[in-house]
């Protein structure tokens, strides 16, 4: 009688293999979860925050706290103006995109400055309207990422049956 240890071995092997794949599935999966809950999310819901007061009438807002932060890229603005919407006080932290310099001299001189008002939710609306390409581009990619790990999660998954 032949010795068949071999088999043993190439069928331990084999379900090892399968296990990895498995795991690699669920790596993939918890790496897309990540990208779309974080950036993803938080970017397209910082601009449809944006969208939403893009057509809607202005207000003007009591300057709280308005400073500037550079960064590497693009200057950035901390903010809190507040406004009264119907009776009721809000509290605006939203600058937009495209809050310029020329806005923020403006505003520290007068201490207000125009806000375009968010109807639905006024503590979203925002001191600047408008949405440039490129606020689109790093989401979308990150999106797709996510999408490509995704399919590459079914991939080692089919591979692990």
């Amino acid at each position: 009688m032949s010795n068949l240890s071999w088999l043993e071995n190439n069928d331990y092997l084999e379900k090892k293999q399968k296990r990895e794949f498995s795991i690699a599935a669920w790596v993939c999966w918890g790496i897309a979860l990540i990208l779309l809950l974080i950036p993803v999310r938080n970017s397209f819901l910082r601009i449809y925050t944006i969208n939403a007061a893009q057509d809607t009438p202005t207000l003007s807002g009591q300057v709280l706290l308005l400073e500037r932060k550079p960064s590497r890229q693009e200057l950035l603005y901390e903010t809190r103006v507040e406004i009264t919407y119907k009776g009721e006080d809000y509290t605006v932290t939203e600058a937009g995109f495209r809050f310029t310099d020329g806005m923020y001299e403006q505003a520290m001189e007068s201490g207000t400055v125009p806000v375009y008002l968010n109807p639905d939710a006024p503590e979203k609306s925002v001191l600047s309207k408008g949405i440039p390409p490129r606020n689109y581009i790093l989401p979308s990619l990150f999106a797709l990422i996510a999408l490509a790990l995704i399919c590459a999660g079914a991939y080692c998954l089919k591979r692990s049956r």
